[in-house]
C-alpha cells in the first residue's frame, strides 16, 4: 500500500503529464484496433448448406419436384455430401402454398473433407447458375443464421411504386457486390396486401 500511495501522490503532482500520457495511450490503442480489424460473429464451418429454389408463380408441384430431384441427383455426386433433406412445397398458416423449395445439405465432418463449406457452396452455386425458370440461392447455414433468420444482413425498403423500389434494390445489389466478402445478394419485391 505504501508503493500505491507514492504512485498516486506522483500522479497528482504531475497531472498534465498523466492526462497527456493517458490520451496518447488511448489514441495509440484506437489506431491498433483499426489495423487489426474484427468480426462480430466470425465465420464458422458447420458443414450445412441451404439451396433455395424459388419457382415462378403457377409452377406445378410435379414440375418443382422434377427440378429439385435433378438438383438432388447432382448434389449426391459431391463426395463431401452426407445427407440431403428436401422440402418441395411448404404451406403457410393461412392455407396458401409457397413457391419455394428447399434442399438442406449436410456435409461430412470438417476433419473428413479437404474443402470448406464455403468452397463447396460456391461450386454448387456455379453448377446451378444455368438452371432456367427458377431463382436459386445457395448459402452456408449455421446455427446462428438459423436463429437469426438466414441472411447475415437484411435491408427492407418500403414504398408505393414497385418499379422504383425494384430499380433502387438493383442499384444497391450492384453496389453491395463490389464489397469484398459479399458472395451473394438478392432482391425480393413483394406487393403488399391491401388493408382497410
Amino acid at each position: 500500500t505504501e508503493w500505491y500511495g507514492q504512485v498516486i501522490t506522483m500522479a497528482l503532482t504531475k497531472r498534465k503529464k498523466v492526462v497527456i500520457s493517458c490520451i496518447l495511450v488511448f489514441v495509440l490503442s484506437l489506431s491498433l484496433v483499426l489495423m487489426v480489424g474484427a468480426e462480430l460473429l466470425p465465420e464458422s464451418d458447420q458443414g450445412m448448406i441451404t439451396v433455395s429454389v424459388e419457382a415462378p408463380y403457377g409452377t406445378s408441384l410435379a414440375e418443382r419436384d422434377a427440378m429439385v430431384t435433378e438438383m438432388e441427383a447432382y448434389l449426391l455426386t459431391i463426395p463431401e455430401v452426407k445427407h440431403i433433406t428436401l422440402d418441395i412445397a411448404s404451406s403457410s398458416l393461412l392455407g396458401g402454398q409457397s413457391t419455394t423449395s428447399t434442399l438442406s445439405v449436410s456435409l461430412t465432418g470438417k476433419t473428413e473433407r479437404d474443402r470448406s463449406t464455403g468452397e463447396i457452396a460456391k461450386e454448387i452455386k456455379q453448377q446451378f447458375a444455368d438452371i432456367a425458370g427458377a431463382d436459386i440461392s445457395v448459402s452456408e447455414t449455421s446455427m446462428t443464421s438459423m436463429m437469426t433468420g438466414g441472411a447475415d444482413i437484411g435491408l427492407y425498403i418500403y414504398g408505393d411504386e414497385l418499379e422504383v423500389l425494384e430499380n433502387v434494390g438493383n442499384d444497391l445489389i450492384a453496389r453491395f457486390m463490389e464489397v469484398d466478402g459479399i458472395s451473394e445478394a438478392s432482391i425480393d419485391v413483394t406487393e403488399g396486401n391491401p388493408e382497410i
